[in-house]
């Protein structure tokens, strides 16, 4: 199953990439099968400097990150963290949105059996 998890991980990304093409992706995505969830994993990072055209542009901040958790055969979002100039945009509790990176950090690492 690790094998078919890393195989349809990739797909995702490859797939992300398309979608978000001026986006820049981490160098270090994370594949890996949740036993507890009976799913595959997808996670990763990405980013823009807000230079014309990009997604950070687009909403007037300088600066745009994301981190995220995909459930692959879902292809739902489980946890994400995202900012904007440095600034988390999320301001209160949610099933999905972490208001900080140490909580996006500990629901990613449940997510994946750490």
């Amino acid at each position: 199953m690790k094998q078919r998890c890393a195989q349809a991980g990739l797909q995702a990304r490859r797939e992300w990439v398309t979608r978000y093409h001026g986006e820049t992706f981490s160098d270090n995505p994370e594949y890996a099968y949740s036993e507890q969830l009976n799913t595959c994993l997808y996670a990763d990072e990405y980013s823009d400097n807000g230079v014309s055209g990009s997604g950070a542009a687009f909403i007037a901040a300088k600066s745009r990150r994301d981190r995220f958790v995909l459930d692959v055969f879902a292809n739902t979002i489980l946890a994400e963290y995202t900012e904007h100039d440095g600034r988390s945009i999320t301001t209160k509790p949610d099933a999905v949105m972490c208001q900080t990176e140490d909580e996006f950090a500990a629901r990613k690492a449940k997510l994946f059996g750490r």
